[in-house]
């Protein structure tokens, strides 16, 4: 699938239209496409780079049985590893909201909404961490320490940790010691 058809079917996410920046910007030099894009990513309701997704998948049809449970942690290892060689789409936004660029006040504006995109309406770890770090630096500066924005809801993050819960109880189960 293409950059433009992943933007095309899921236009609401910025992730796709970081990967149609990534295009535009490449060798071709489509500087009128890149700003489209990434004003499309400052648009967005939400950034969901799908970091997590095959671990979700591989944990909701793993059997809960001790006899499955090495397996399940060395395929999630792998599923982990196969996400993070997907890089991030930063170098783009980085780009397009350089110090250079920042002087135009229409640019600095779009450059602003990008980053409510990327760090408020993230469903991804890294956004989770900003929006934690971005809270409490905005309590301290407030002086309250109170305050500040509760952490988003992170559906795949929650199914992870149930199971990862549910597998250190499994540990320590008569068949699992039994299998030690």
């Amino acid at each position: 699938m293409t950059a433009a058809r992943w933007a095309q079917l899921d236009s609401g996410n910025a992730e796709p239209w970081l990967a149609v920046a990534a295009e535009a910007r490449a060798p071709k030099g489509l500087r009128a496409a890149f700003d489209d894009a990434m004003f499309h990513v400052a648009s967005a309701d939400r950034h969901d780079p799908g970091w997590g997704a095959l671990s979700t998948e591989i944990i909701d049809h793993v059997p809960p049985d001790d006899a499955n449970l090495v397996g399940s942690v060395g395929l999630l290892a792998q599923a982990a590893a196969i996400e993070a060689l997907r890089l991030p789409a930063w170098s783009q936004t980085s780009q397009y909201c350089s110090e250079q660029e920042l002087r135009d006040s229409n640019r600095r504006e779009i450059c602003e909404r990008i980053a409510t995109v990327l760090a408020d309406r993230s469903d991804d770890l890294v956004g989770e961490v900003r929006r934690r770090s971005s809270g409490k630096a905005r309590r301290l500066a407030a002086g309250t320490g109170r305050g500040g924005r509760l952490p988003a809801r992170m559906p795949r993050r929650a199914v992870m940790e149930r199971h990862a819960e549910r597998a250190r109880a499994e540990l320590t189960t008569c068949g699992t010691l039994a299998q030690r």
